[in-house]
């Protein structure tokens, strides 16, 4: 099953619409988790905004489990499989049901541009975040919503907060 690991505002929304719309295939992502409890005690398609997804969300801890608790991999249902937490979504393959790792990444500065220009495209339209959002790109590089050495982070198992060493990078 190929597995796509990519940061935020890398480019990976942008292969799931596709694979979605244009190849009308089976995503297992974020967008097609439900909370009915019917719908939560099985995997199963669901249509969202024209497309299918398998009921699960890969973006959180939670969801990953729940997943690999209900066999996605060895289901065969899902065409892709999309979270940004490499290390527990590999707990859904096993030597039997194996995953194929595909990674998009954007240069660090980019992505961090197109988070700022999202999140003022958000507040535009009046969706807010709970902190302020800085006015200027150079406020925006020095604030918390940041995501510095994300995928270094993300490589070693470090949250947000906690410092990253040169060991940290060379582990990367």
């Amino acid at each position: 099953v190929p597995y796509l690991w990519t940061p935020p505002y890398a480019g990976g929304a942008a292969l799931e619409d596709m694979v979605g719309q244009c190849l009308n295939l089976v995503v297992a992502a974020q967008r097609g988790a439900v909370e009915d409890r019917e719908s939560y005690s099985q995997l199963r398609v669901v249509t969202v905004l024209g497309r299918k997804y398998l009921n699960v969300d890969l973006f959180t801890s939670h969801g990953i489990r729940r997943a690999a608790d209900l066999g996605l991999a060895g289901s065969g249902m899902a065409d892709l499989v999309i979270s940004p937490l490499l290390g527990e979504a590999l707990g859904l393959f096993s030597p039997s049901h194996r995953g194929r790792l595909l990674v998009i990444v954007r240069h660090p500065v980019d992505r961090e541009l197109a988070m700022f220009r999202y999140l003022r495209a958000m507040r535009r339209r009046g969706v807010t975040t709970k902190d302020e959002l800085p006015s200027s790109v150079s406020a925006f590089a020095s604030s918390d919503f940041v995501s510095a050495n994300w995928m270094t982070r993300s490589l070693v198992g470090k949250r947000k907060g906690e410092s990253v060493t040169s060991r940290d990078v060379e582990t990367a």
